[in-house]
């Protein structure tokens, strides 16, 4: 499944589907070469491999050993 999209104007990288990171942590663009170039000159070019890792994000509801009731004052 397709996870990124390129700019070719600016190369900035995007995602096309929400990511999960407990799914998979790392994303290896493999088969894609980013290639940059000079605008005025092709002879200054460079190509790099991406990596992209994704970070942890706390998504989950927290959970409590036992159940508590609280109460809190009108006046407080």
């Amino acid at each position: 499944e397709r996870c990124f999209s390129i700019e070719p104007e600016d190369g900035t990288i995007r995602t096309v589907v929400p990511l999960d990171r407990e799914a998979r942590v790392w994303h290896n663009l493999t088969g894609l070469t980013v290639l940059a170039t000079e605008l005025d000159s092709s002879a200054q070019a460079s190509r790099v491999q991406v990596a992209i890792q994704i970070l942890d994000e706390n998504d989950n509801a927290p959970q409590l050993a036992e159940p508590y009731d609280t109460f809190v004052c009108d006046s407080a």
